[in-house]
């Protein structure tokens, strides 16, 4: 990462840590006075991988054995509630990123590879590629949707500083070079790939899913499975 880089996530962060929903979820693993914060690192051991991605970790958590005990804990339901929210606000700030970056959302990657590590629809610990994201049009929205909401904050500071982020990604150097590799396509790679992109569009105007719902489809499709 580049320093005008950390520095827009760091102000991106601000404003989360700013929220009482992130103040509230983030209290559980900080607080020593937290009774439900020994509990979650105890289900956490199960799985390590889990505190990796603490973000989606009310996602990931389904995985270990302790989880149905955990959620029978005192505060555990709002616990979780709280970070199934953060979950889904940072799912579609991700996504939205990616959706400036050039020939999104039909980019000829590794990443997007049908059950590739990223799109794949099992588990991963990693920030993943759903599908589900991508039929959403983000890259027609001026900022990530929803996340004031799910966040209970204003819009603007939230938009203000995912867009920060936003403008540095689109000038490093990966984002650049991956706009000079789409110039070098042949006329033969572009009909494929237009003929992809009008699959997708028609998918997408069919769609009338709210992100929230799309989100909260593809976390259960992933995490149902334990």
């Amino acid at each position: 990462m580049s320093r005008d880089l950390w520095a827009a996530v760091e102000g991106l962060a601000d404003v989360w840590r700013s929220t009482d929903i992130a103040q509230r979820y983030a209290e559980v693993f900080t607080d020593p006075q937290q009774g439900l914060g020994s509990r979650l690192r105890e289900t956490m051991a199960w799985a390590r991988a889990i505190e990796q991605q603490r973000l989606l970790l009310a996602h990931l958590l389904q995985v270990s054995p302790g989880y149905d005990s955990f959620t029978r804990e005192p505060g555990a339901a709002e616990f979780l509630e709280r970070g199934r929210r953060l979950a889904q606000a940072f799912l579609w700030t991700v996504e939205w990123w990616r959706s400036r970056l050039p020939g999104y959302p039909t980019m000829p990657v590794p990443q997007l590879v049908r059950n590739g590590p990223l799109s794949t629809r099992e588990l991963t610990f990693r920030v993943p590629w759903p599908e589900e994201l991508r039929r959403q049009r983000l890259q027609l929205t001026p900022a990530p949707p929803s996340v004031a909401n799910l966040l209970g904050s204003p819009a603007g500071p939230l938009d203000e500083a995912a867009r920060a982020v936003a403008a540095v990604l689109a000038h490093c150097p990966q984002a650049l070079g991956l706009e000079q590799a789409q110039a070098t396509l042949t006329d033969d790679d572009r009909l494929a790939l237009e003929t992809v992109r009008g699959q997708t569009r028609t998918v997408s105007v069919q769609s009338r899913s709210t992100p929230q719902q799309a989100t909260t489809r593809w976390t259960a499709s992933t995490t149902g499975r334990r």
